[in-house]
């Protein structure tokens, strides 16, 4: 089972893929450091803020999850 943005699809009897991106993880100050961003912030800091749109998709990290 997904989380809450999955509901509506899931309550209405679409397939949803629950995948997580990473919105309860925290990043580590070794992977801050090799990609950047802020250690033990939330790898998805978007999830359920006013930057939670389409502009915030990555194109690579969607295409990679798709693969599986």
């Amino acid at each position: 089972q997904g989380r809450s943005d999955d509901a509506s699809f899931q309550s209405a009897g679409i397939p949803t893929s629950g995948y997580a991106a990473g919105a309860d993880a925290r990043k580590t100050a070794a992977q801050a450091t090799k990609w950047g961003g802020t250690a033990n912030a939330s790898y998805d800091s978007c999830y359920h803020s006013a930057c939670d749109t389409t502009n915030n998709i990555s194109a690579t990290v969607l295409d990679r999850s798709a693969d599986g």
